[in-house]
């Protein structure tokens, strides 16, 4: 069951009334009854969950999930009910934590990724590459006319070692 809001028309007979001496007692003193019985069937009791002294900082957030679990299942706690929910309450807050922490360190990596492959030069694309071995054939080719030009004789006796290499290898020799 979930706690519903009273219509517009004014009709408040579907809600509980309030007594004014607990309500004055809540206001002068900022504690809160000790838990009530509620009937069967009933919503929890907020009050029930936020403790004695309307929850402390570090508890109220426990608290209020642990109500909200409790009106979600649609029926009041037992006895030791509401220190069950908080505990599944505090377990869901850690979880929760948890992922958000986990989530947030997978961000700054991604984001120091970034910066540093922002950081690094520009690889070579496909024309620098392709211009890159042009150079490297026009260098080789420098190479082979400047031998030819020591040694004009160098090409035949090349061949000639080339050729003996073949025969020895064809078993020739």
């Amino acid at each position: 069951m979930t706690a519903t809001a009273p219509e517009a028309s004014g009709d408040t007979a579907d809600r509980p009334a309030v007594a004014p001496v607990a309500t004055a007692r809540l206001n002068r003193l900022g504690t809160v009854p000790g838990p009530t019985p509620a009937p069967e069937g009933a919503p929890p009791s907020l009050r029930d969950f936020l403790g004695s002294f309307l929850g402390s900082e570090e508890t109220r957030l426990r608290d209020l999930l642990a109500f909200g679990l409790a009106v979600q299942a649609g029926k009041p706690p037992g006895p030791d009910g509401i220190d069950a929910l908080r505990r599944k309450a505090d377990a869901d807050l850690n979880d929760h934590a948890f992922r958000l922490l986990h989530n947030q360190v997978a961000e700054i990596r991604r984001q120091a990724v970034e910066e540093e492959a922002a950081r690094q030069p520009r690889r070579f694309g496909f024309f620098r590459a392709v211009l890159a071995n042009l150079v490297a054939l026009a260098i080789a080719g420098l190479v082979v006319l400047a031998l030819l030009a020591m040694d004009p004789g160098l090409p035949a006796e090349l061949a000639g070692q080339a050729a003996r290499l073949l025969s020895t290898i064809n078993g020739g020799g």
